[in-house]
């Protein structure tokens, strides 16, 4: 079937991406062959919300694959609105000529009023999709202002950017995994499990190259639940910091140099880390090794240490099992959004 239009664009702030907005630029898709979508962002925003960066790679994420689409990102302070500058219109006439080919262009796409100013200016189409948001009653004002009760119409893409990642930190038998996945459970969001562990389960050789295999699938593991989970909250049992000292104690418990760097592994980070005092009765489950109270202390104050170093959000918790249960909930309930 022949499309209505050959080449259109539209532009906008997407502040922040939502399913508004997807459908805007999916309807414009199927009534032109070719779609640049103009990304907007200012270098200095006063309120950030969500960085243009970040907006545009939720973009980018969400239109993978569309091969007539071109996504193009425009950071800089111009004017926002006409009353803002008496040059208004020739400034963003200026901006919009610099991305698309006015030659071979024959329509502009927008769910506002002003496309038919810069239609005019142009001297082709303005095609007006859903302007009294019949479809989707959401805008990025509306958004912004009460994320909580607007979740559900912003795209997984988007979400991604305000999912709260928390990683429990601790030497072995401190209680990181039994109260991460007893938290997880109660919050009733995801939770990722220590590869290590499963690792170790699945009687993998441990060597060198057997934790840059454990980081870089925790790492994925990571990513994977940022894509899938439906809530505001991912809970991770350990993390790359924790992998790290464990390979330096693994190696000196043999007196091996290093022969992997697992800090060069890009890891995702995370909103907070709650690092555990091994202040409980260790217990020894056929897989831990360093359980003497010398070897935990020393493992604790490494695990700090690095934190500090790395310059990375981190919070100490003690106490029985019960407290450390408490007093994360009470940390996790200050940091998410929901």
């Amino acid at each position: 079937m022949k499309k209505q239009y050959k080449n259109g664009f539209l532009l906008g702030k997407f502040y922040p991406f939502h399913k508004g907005h997807a459908y805007l630029i999916e309807e414009s898709l199927k009534h032109c062959e070719h779609l640049t979508v103009l990304v907007c962002a200012m270098e200095d925003d006063k309120e950030l919300f969500i960085s243009g960066p970040q907006r545009y790679k939720a973009m980018c994420d969400y239109f993978e694959g569309y091969k007539n689409l071109n996504l193009v990102f425009h950071q800089n302070n111009d004017p926002q609105y006409p009353e803002d500058h008496p040059w208004f219109w020739n400034i963003w006439i200026k901006i919009i000529l610099t991305n698309i080919d006015p030659r071979k262009t024959d329509v502009v796409f927008s769910s506002e009023t002003y496309g038919n100013e810069i239609a005019r200016r142009l001297g082709i189409h303005h095609h007006c999709i859903d302007l009294d948001r019949s479809e989707w009653p959401v805008s990025g004002t509306a958004v912004r202002k009460d994320l909580i009760n607007k979740w559900s119409l912003v795209p997984q893409e988007t979400k991604r950017h305000f999912i709260k990642k928390v990683a429990f930190m601790g030497p072995e038998s401190s209680g990181k995994s039994t109260i991460s996945k007893a938290i997880a459970d109660h919050l009733k969001c995801s939770w990722i499990e220590e590869y290590g562990r499963t690792f170790y389960e699945k009687g993998f050789p441990f060597d060198d190259h057997a934790f840059q295999c454990i980081v870089k699938r925790h790492n994925r593991n990571v990513v994977n639940a940022l894509k899938n989970t439906e809530g505001d909250l991912i809970i991770s049992d350990t993390e790359v910091i924790t992998t790290k000292i464990f390979y330096d104690l693994y190696r000196s418990d043999f007196d091996c140099p290093h022969l992997v760097d697992l800090f060069s592994i890009p890891v995702e980070p995370f909103d907070m880390r709650i690092l555990f005092t091994p202040d409980t009765s260790p217990v020894q489950d056929g897989t831990r090794r360093f359980l003497l109270f010398e070897e935990q202390e020393d493992h604790f104050i490494r695990l700090k240490n690095h934190c500090i170093a790395l310059k990375v959000p981190y919070t100490i918790v003690s106490g029985s099992f019960a407290q450390k249960m408490e007093e994360s909930l009470e940390i996790i309930r200050n940091i998410r959004i929901l």
